[in-house]
C-alpha cells in the first residue's frame, strides 16, 4: 500500500472506487481502524468544461470526516495550482461561516 503518512498535513487528491475525486488536507492515517480523515472535503467535478470544487455534503457540516480505506483507490499530493485553489476556497468558506 502508499506510503499514506508521508502525506499529512498535506493537499491531496483522492480517487475513490465509486469513481468519485474528493480533494482535502490528510489530518491522519488509522491503519488500526483503516481509516484517514480529511479536513474540509471537497468533491472535484466538471462543469461548462472547467474543473471546480463543491462541497461535500449539502446538508450538513462535514469540516471533517473519516472515510474507510477500502473505499479509496488513490492518494496523491495535489498539484500546487489545484492546492492553492483549494486553499482560496476553504478560506472563503471560513470567512463566510465566521461572518453568520
Amino acid at each position: 500500500m502508499y506510503k499514506i503518512d508521508k502525506l499529512l498535513g498535506q493537499i491531496v487528491t483522492i480517487k475513490t472506487v465509486s469513481g468519485m475525486e474528493i480533494i482535502a488536507q490528510l489530518i491522519s492515517n488509522d491503519d488500526t481502524n483503516n481509516t484517514i480523515c480529511l479536513d474540509h472535503p471537497k468533491l472535484v467535478v466538471v462543469t461548462n468544461e472547467q474543473i471546480a470544487v463543491i462541497p461535500y455534503t449539502f446538508t450538513s457540516k462535514s469540516a471533517t470526516i473519516f472515510i474507510d480505506k477500502s473505499h479509496v483507490l488513490s492518494i496523491t499530493e495535489s498539484l500546487p495550482s489545484s492546492a492553492d485553489d483549494y486553499n482560496t476556497v476553504v478560506e472563503e468558506d471560513s470567512k463566510e461561516l465566521a461572518d453568520k
